[in-house]
C-alpha cells in the first residue's frame, strides 16, 4: 500500500471508517476481478479517493456487496464498494502502477537492475497498460491521458534547471490527477462539478509529487539520484509552503463541488492532506503521530490497544499459510492496528479524544449525524469553526 492519505482509526468515526474500508477493499477486489491477482499489488490509498469521489457525488445510495473472508480483515466478510467508481479507481491505479514499475526498470532500482526481473517487469507493465485502458474505456475514461502525461515526465524533469521553476517538474502529475478527478463528476452525473474537481485533482497531484520529493530528498542526495527539490535548490521551508498552499487550494476547490455526502471526501482531502504535510515536514500533527493511549507504542503498528498494559508485538491471529504476500501489504496502522480484531472501543476512543484535545472522529456529541463532535474538523451540520468547506 502506498499513498499520502493514511487515515488512522481514531481520526474517523465508525461510519466513515467503515466507508473508507469499503472503498479500499472495493478497489482491491476490482483490480482482482478485472485484471487478476497480481494486479492487487497496485492497490493504494490515494487511488481509492477516485471511488470515494464518485460515491460522494452520486444521488444514488452507496453500492455495496458482501465480500468473502480476507486475511487482512481477520478472515471476516465485509461490505465493499462496487460499481463504476471502483472500476475507475482500479483502472487509474493500474495505469499509474505500470508507469511506476516502468520507471523502476529504467532506473535499475534494486531487483530491477537484474535482467530477468527487468524483462518480466516490462511484460507486466505492457499487460497492465492494456488492461487498464480496456477497463477504463468501459466507464468512458481514456487512460492514454495518464500515460501521455507520464511520458512527458522525463522531458519535464530534463527541463528543470538550477534555480528554475520547481512546478515544471510536477506539471505532468498534475495533469494526470486532474483528468481522473474530473471524470468522477461525469460518472456521478454531475458535469458541473468537473472544473472544480479538476482543480482539486491538479493540486492533489502537485502535493503528492512534492511530498514524495521531500520525503526522499535526503536519501536521493546520499545516492546521487535526481530530485526536483535538490536540482532547483528549493529549501525545505519553501517546499512546505508550496505543499500547504496546495492543501488550501484543494479545500477551496472542494467548497465549490456539489456533493450528496461530503463527509468522507472532506476528511480525506481537506484534512488528511494536511496531516500528510505535517508528517513529511516533521511538524506536530495529530495525536496519533506523537502520543498513544497508556501502554501503547505509537510506532508499533502491530500492537493492539489494551487496557493500560502493553502487549508483545504479534501478527494478526488470522495469519494462514499462503497469505504472506497480502499481509506484507498491510504493514500500516490502518490495516494491522486500526482494523484489528480488537479496535478502540467507543468509550476508549472518546476518552482518547478528550485526553488529547482532538475530538476527530469521535461519536461523543448528541443531535449530530455528521460523524464528528461540535469541536472537531470536517463537520457539516454543527458550528465547528472549520474554515475549509
Amino acid at each position: 500500500m502506498f499513498g499520502i492519505i493514511r487515515p488512522c482509526r481514531h481520526r474517523l468515526s465508525e461510519r466513515l471508517h467503515a466507508s473508507w474500508m469499503a472503498h479500499l477493499c472495493g478497489l482491491c477486489l476490482a483490480l482482482r476481478d478485472d485484471h487478476g491477482q497480481l494486479a492487487r499489488t497496485a492497490t493504494n490509498y490515494d487511488g481509492l479517493v477516485i471511488s470515494v469521489l464518485v460515491e460522494a457525488q452520486s444521488p444514488k445510495a452507496a453500492d455495496r456487496r458482501t465480500a468473502g473472508p480476507c486475511p487482512l480483515r481477520g478472515m471476516r466478510t465485509a461490505p465493499v464498494a462496487r460499481g463504476e467508481g471502483a472500476r475507475l479507481a482500479a483502472a487509474v491505479s493500474l495505469a499509474l502502477a505500470s508507469v511506476k514499475v516502468r520507471d523502476h526498470v529504467l532506473d535499475g532500482d534494486g531487483v530491477f537492475a537484474r535482467r530477468p526481473v527487468a524483462a518480466g517487469a516490462r511484460r507486466v507493465t505492457r499487460r497492465w497498460e492494456r488492461q487498464s485502458a480496456g477497463s477504463a474505456a468501459v466507464v468512458g475514461f481514456d487512460t492514454g491521458v495518464l500515460l501521455a502525461a507520464a511520458g512527458r515526465q522525463e522531458a519535464a524533469e530534463s527541463a528543470v534547471t538550477a534555480g528554475g521553476p520547481l512546478l515544471l517538474a510536477t506539471a505532468p502529475t498534475e495533469e494526470a490527477t486532474a483528468a481522473a478527478f474530473a471524470h468522477t463528476a461525469v460518472l456521478a452525473g454531475r458535469p458541473g462539478n468537473a472544473a472544480a474537481l479538476a482543480e482539486a485533482g491538479r493540486l492533489f497531484g502537485r502535493l503528492a509529487h512534492l511530498l514524495d520529493a521531500a520525503e526522499d530528498r535526503a536519501e536521493d542526495e546520499a545516492k546521487g539520484l535526481w530530485n526536483p527539490l535538490t536540482v532547483t535548490g528549493t529549501a525545505q521551508a519553501e517546499a512546505e509552503r508550496l505543499c500547504r498552499d496546495a492543501v488550501h487550494g484543494i479545500r477551496l476547490a472542494l467548497s465549490e463541488v456539489e456533493f450528496t455526502d461530503r463527509a468522507l471526501v472532506h476528511r480525506l482531502l481537506a484534512h488528511e492532506t494536511g496531516e500528510a504535510v505535517d508528517r513529511v515536514f516533521g511538524r506536530p500533527g495529530h495525536a496519533c503521530a506523537s502520543t498513544a493511549p497508556p501502554g501503547l507504542d505509537p510506532n508499533n503498528p502491530y500492537q493492539r490497544p489494551g487496557h493500560g498494559h502493553p502487549e508483545e508485538p504479534k501478527q494478526p491471529r488470522s495469519l494462514i499459510p499462503g497469505c504472506a504476500v497480502w499481509l506484507a501489504m498491510a504493514c500500516t496502522c490502518q490495516l494491522l492496528c486500526c482494523s484489528h480484531d480488537d479496535p478502540f472501543s467507543r468509550e476508549r476512543r472518546e476518552a482518547y479524544c478528550r485526553r488529547n484535545d482532538c475530538c476527530d472522529g469521535c461519536d461523543c456529541c448528541s443531535g449530530c449525524d455528521c460523524d464528528c463532535c461540535s469541536c472537531c474538523d470536517g463537520c457539516d451540520c454543527c458550528d465547528c469553526g472549520c474554515d475549509c468547506g
